[in-house]
């Protein structure tokens, strides 16, 4: 852990001189190096949020000026929480970088995909705490893609069922509202008025 500890050091004096997307993408680079212990880890883990925190507001100048978009920073971001979720499936940071890997691509536009690793990563850890978040990613992935019956599925199972907590206990989801304005969603977009209106009404 002093190597990588000291060599990050050094790609943090090299910033001003590279930007902040350059220095981020060195210090990936750098820590792709280096076994998994747990310092490099949870570098890795948390270096895709860096890129996404640099979307916020709009991209420095300095990057726009390279010619890169908000989109080309998400897309990077999505891929190294991919690898994350790849390379290190029994990290206990995995569920969460899963998730963060679904909504990103949901937020791309990449509906099917989100959907699928919602999915992967829900079978990969069925008693986590993030288990009915990965669930209604899942749905509104599904939505998105016209998939209305599986959407519901899923969505439906996000607004009834309990859910393990981060305290160990067992009970409904805190999305469980949001579930259900999804679903009543999906009744309007199918032409359901009535059926709208009355799930609308019960939110």
């Amino acid at each position: 852990g002093t190597a990588f500890l000291e060599e990050t050091a050094r790609v943090g004096d090299l910033a001003g001189v590279i930007g902040p997307l350059g220095s981020i993408q060195l210090l990936h680079e750098v820590a792709t190096r280096y076994p998994r212990v747990p310092i490099v880890e949870q570098a890795l883990f948390d270096l895709p949020d860096r890129l996404l925190i640099m979307t916020e507001g709009g991209l420095p100048t300095e990057v726009t000026e390279r010619g890169v978009t908000p989109t080309d920073v998400r897309l990077m971001a999505s891929a190294w929480n991919r690898d994350f979720v790849l390379l290190a499936p029994q990290s206990p940071l995995a569920p969460l970088a899963g998730l963060r890997l679904a909504v990103g691509l949901h937020q791309l536009g990449a509906h099917g995909r989100a959907a699928l690793w919602a999915a992967r990563i829900r079978a990969a850890s069925p008693d986590h705490p993030l288990t009915d978040r990965l669930l209604y990613v899942e749905g509104l992935a599904l939505s998105a893609e016209r998939d209305h019956r599986s959407a519901r599925r899923a969505l439906r199972q996000v607004s009834r069922d309990a859910f393990a907590h981060d305290d160990g206990t067992r009970d409904r989801s805190v999305l469980q509202a949001d579930a259900s304005l999804a679903l009543a969603r999906i009744r309007e977009a199918r032409g359901d008025t009535q059926g709208a209106v009355e799930a609308y009404g019960s939110t």
